[in-house]
């Protein structure tokens, strides 16, 4: 059997024969599987889709992912056991990253001003609705189930000390709009409890 026939035979493993090998790995282990081809990767999709969400680390310390700075590679640090994991991913470049949260990041693309949510693992994309609006932004969003229900972007004027507040929930096509009047908005935003938070790191 050469190179060739042998891939062809990895790649057709049953799906039910992979879902066991997936149930045996951990976090990173069926992100490995994910990555060997595209069938693969359409089982773990749908693995993740009966079974709510692919295995989670038990991690105590969160863990750090790295800006892309556009590039098409991310970097994601695991402090419990000090080891760096580089994820590509195509859908990186040219983007800023306003938020991340349980594996999702919210990106901007500066190319052509578009903003998404990327789950990092399981490259699922939800297209948020067109915003023309490049002025300076702060970003955020919360999850139920482990997926983005809420997206709350900013816009701010520092010279005139008010702003725009934009927010998108799940299932609508479009934002809606709010007028800000604040001496400042803090350095960082957060959505918890269905609270909206802007904090100062002094």
């Amino acid at each position: 059997m050469d190179e060739q026939a042998a891939y062809s035979f990895w790649c057709e493993l049953p799906p039910d024969v992979l879902w066991l090998i997936i149930n045996l790995t951990g976090f990173i282990g069926f992100h490995c599987v994910s990555a060997v081809c595209n069938s693969w990767r359409s089982v773990c999709k749908s693995y993740c889709k009966v079974s709510g969400y692919p295995p989670m680390p038990s991690d105590p310390i969160p863990w750090f992912v790295t800006n892309s700075n556009g590039k098409s590679v991310v970097e994601i640090y695991r402090p419990s056991i000090n080891k760096t994991y580089k994820i590509d991913l195509p859908e990186l470049r040219d983007t800023n990253c306003l938020h991340s949260k349980d594996g999702w990041m919210l990106l901007r693309n500066y190319s052509n001003d578009t903003y998404f949510l990327l789950n990092l693992f399981t490259v699922d994309k939800i297209y948020l609705p067109l915003l023309r609006v490049t002025d300076w932004f702060r970003g955020t969003f919360s999850t139920i189930l482990k997926c983005p229900n809420v997206v709350i972007l900013i816009k701010y004027d520092i010279q005139t000390a008010t702003g725009e507040l934009y927010v998108w929930k799940s299932g609508s096509n479009i934002w809606k709009t709010h007028q800000l009047d604040l001496d400042y908005i803090g350095d960082s935003t957060w959505i918890c409890d269905d609270q909206f938070y802007c904090y100062y790191v002094f």
